[in-house]
């Protein structure tokens, strides 16, 4: 799954470099003509909501840049969908559903609005800051 979204990812005309921080690994995500950048993290619905319950993913620090995770599509994504108002909490994290049973094209319309938001994220924090 992962190289599928990498590649969508560089379509996109973004390039990519392993992260790590703590429990968590992923990609550095950037594109060079915005300056938009992320972080990429990709598991199953699962994977996420274990770890979640396990308070993997609470940091002292505040997230500088946005964190997108690609989530496949599992037996645990009714349980997941139950949780999107407490998952909609951090403005900086972005939840995408992968479904490999799917067309394509869903994840690729997913993961562009996402992209989206972070440019005009960015593009308003610039304009708060003058």
């Amino acid at each position: 799954m992962i190289y599928v979204v990498l590649k969508q990812i560089n379509n996109f005309g973004f390039s990519y470099a392993k992260w790590v921080n703590g429990k968590q690994q992923g990609y550095h995500c950037k594109n060079s003509q915005s300056n938009d950048e992320f972080y990429l993290v990709s598991m199953t619905c699962c994977e996420f909501i274990e770890m979640q319950s396990k308070g993997m993913f609470e940091s002292s620090k505040p997230l500088t840049k946005h964190l997108i995770y690609v989530l496949q599509v599992d037996g645990c994504v009714d349980a997941l969908i139950s949780k999107h108002k407490q998952l909609e909490e951090n403005p900086m994290v972005i939840h995408v559903l992968f479904d490999p049973q799917d067309e394509i094209e869903y994840f690729i319309k997913d993961m562009w609005n996402a992209l989206i938001k972070i440019h005009k994220s960015k593009k308003s924090l610039r304009m708060t800051s003058k």
